[in-house]
C-alpha cells in the first residue's frame, strides 16, 4: 500500500506534476540519444569524411528501429496505465511482461533480419564503394545491440 500511496498523484493528484514526473525521464532519454549520436559523429568525423556520410546515413537506421521498439512500448504503455487507473497491480503486471515479451521478440527479430540485410539496407540509400562498407560495417554494431 505503501507504493500506492507515494504514487497516487499520478491518478488524482495535479495533472501538471503528473505530466512533469511522466515526461522528464523520456526527455532525459530523448537527450542521452542525441548525445550519443553527435559523440558517434564527432569520433567518426576524425577519421574520414566518407566515415561520417556512412554513420549519417545509417543513423537513419536507428531511427527506424527505434520507431519500431516504440512501437511495443507505447502499446504496453496504455494498458498499464489504464490498469494502474484501476488500480489494478495484476493487471499491470501482466502487461509489463507481455511489453517486455513483444520488445524482447521486436528486437531479436530486427537484429537477425538486419544483420544479413544491411547490405541490401545500404544499397537502398545509393552508397557505394567504402561508403556503403563503412555504413553496412556501422549496423552491424547497431544491428547487435
Amino acid at each position: 500500500m505503501a507504493a500506492t500511496a507515494a504514487n497516487s498523484h499520478i491518478v488524482t493528484g495535479s495533472l501538471t506534476k503528473a505530466l512533469r514526473s511522466l515526461a522528464i525521464p523520456g526527455i532525459l532519454q530523448m537527450g542521452a540519444m542525441l548525445l550519443f549520436e553527435l559523440a558517434d559523429m564527432f569520433w567518426i568525423g576524425r577519421t574520414s569524411q566518407t566515415g561520417v556520410a556512412a554513420v549519417g546515413a545509417a543513423t537513419y537506421m536507428i531511427w527506424a528501429v527505434k520507431a519500431l521498439t516504440t512501437i511495443s512500448g507505447s502499446g504496453a504503455s496504455v494498458f498499464i496505465g489504464k490498469a494502474a487507473g484501476q488500480q489494478n497491480n495484476s493487471t499491470i503486471q501482466a502487461w509489463f511482461w507481455r511489453g517486455l515479451g513483444v520488445g524482447l521478440i521486436l528486437g531479436i527479430g530486427l537484429m537477425l533480419a538486419g544483420i544479413p540485410l544491411r547490405y541490401s539496407i545500404a544499397g537502398l540509400m545509393h552508397l557505394q564503394g567504402e561508403t556503403l562498407q563503412f555504413a553496412a560495417d556501422y549496423m552491424f554494431w547497431l544491428f547487435c545491440g
